[in-house]
């Protein structure tokens, strides 16, 4: 079961392992409280951001709201509205069938970390970019 939350934090159980995943977008895992990283683009309810890289069956926190630090998957210009994209990095928006889950406040190329505002949104929920 997920533990209590800060706010705009709050802790799931890894399904696996997540090392490396840090600044990671992570969606709902297979049973209540848990979490995984994405599979595909648009892939699974989206949680919000991974703040730490927790073992399997250990608790990680996720940011739902606010800023976060995140992991660019293509060139970002800040502005952009992003969607999640397989193994948890972030995308501009491009296709109306995609959910908006934050907003670039930096310009950024693959791999980098940069700020994004996290869209506090149904987790299920498509939202054009605006």
């Amino acid at each position: 079961m997920a533990g209590p939350g800060t706010g705009a934090d709050k802790t799931y159980k890894a399904d696996v392992s997540m090392t490396g995943s840090q600044f990671k977008c992570v969606v709902q895992g297979a049973a209540d409280g848990g979490m995984k990283l994405p599979t595909a683009t648009g892939q699974g309810k989206f949680l919000g951001v991974l703040l730490d890289y927790p073992a399997i069956t250990q608790g990680g926190r996720v940011r739902h709201r606010d800023f976060a630090t995140v992991i660019a998957g293509d060139t970002i210009t800040r502005g952009d509205q992003l969607v999640v994209i397989s193994g948890g990095a972030v995308v501009p928006w491009s296709a109306s069938s995609q959910c908006v889950v934050g907003q670039a406040q930096q310009s950024a190329v693959v791999d980098d970390q940069f700020e994004m505002r996290v869209r506090d949104i149904p987790n299920d929920t498509i939202f054009p970019a605006s």
